[in-house]
């Protein structure tokens, strides 16, 4: 069975799977039966492979949204705004890899002089 049919089955059944570092999680586990349990441990590790792939190109077409978002501002004043309120929703560490990202594709600001 392949795992996106698999989770598709389960979130039918009112399940969501999720990866969580290395661990594979399940919401709601009140409801899992031991028939359940055992389908998602047959087919965890393709399961978790799936879902951190999916993860990460979600987290990345929401980098590359922002990326988009905070270039086509006008000014450099506007897109250093932008950016400010990127650091403040998604922290400093996701700030600064977001302006690396810009300063490659677009370039560093240039200041001019009157």
């Amino acid at each position: 069975m392949q795992a996106q049919d698999l989770l598709q089955q389960l979130h039918q059944r009112g399940f969501r799977l999720w990866a969580d570092g290395d661990r594979l999680l399940v919401e709601p586990g009140a409801r899992l039966t031991d028939e359940t349990r055992a389908l998602i441990r047959a087919h965890k590790k393709q399961l978790w492979e799936f879902l951190t792939h999916q993860q990460a190109a979600t987290c990345w077409e929401r980098f590359k949204a922002s990326a988009d978002s905070i270039i086509s501002l006008q000014t450099w004043e506007a897109r250093k705004e932008a950016l400010s309120r990127y650091r403040d929703e998604h922290g400093e560490s996701a700030a600064k890899e977001m302006w690396l990202w810009l300063v490659h594709r677009h370039g560093r600001p240039t200041v001019m002089d009157s």
